[in-house]
């Protein structure tokens, strides 16, 4: 799994938990284009502009706020969600998503 140094980690380990997970995950991809995605849209609003990745509530989740690191300005705040099972029970995310899905996605 790649992430670049315009992701922060600020989740107090719940970060390395969900890679771990994700190693052996079938959907393991759809982290990696989450990653991808919240690195394009910091691109997309300035060269100062980084994802800090949060912890959640939510199993294999985590939360994510994009700030201005010159400004401290938020310019947008969500979830990376993991919709799926969990050691082999499904989990509450509190998310709706208009199809059924396992992996996980940007909600905002």
């Amino acid at each position: 799994m790649k992430m670049s140094e315009l992701i922060k980690d600020y989740t107090n380990g719940k970060l390395d938990e969900i890679l771990q997970f994700a190693w052996n995950h079938p959907k393991a991809e759809s982290l990696q284009k989450c990653f991808t995605h919240l690195e394009k849209m910091c691109g997309n609003r300035s060269e100062d502009t980084v994802a800090e990745l949060h912890y959640d509530f939510a199993p294999m989740s985590l939360g994510f706020t994009l700030v201005n690191t010159k400004t401290n300005n938020v310019s947008l705040s969500g979830g990376l969600i993991y919709h799926g099972p969990v050691k082999g029970q499904h989990s509450e995310t509190l998310s709706v998503t208009i199809e059924p899905t396992d992996g996980w996605q940007l909600h905002t």
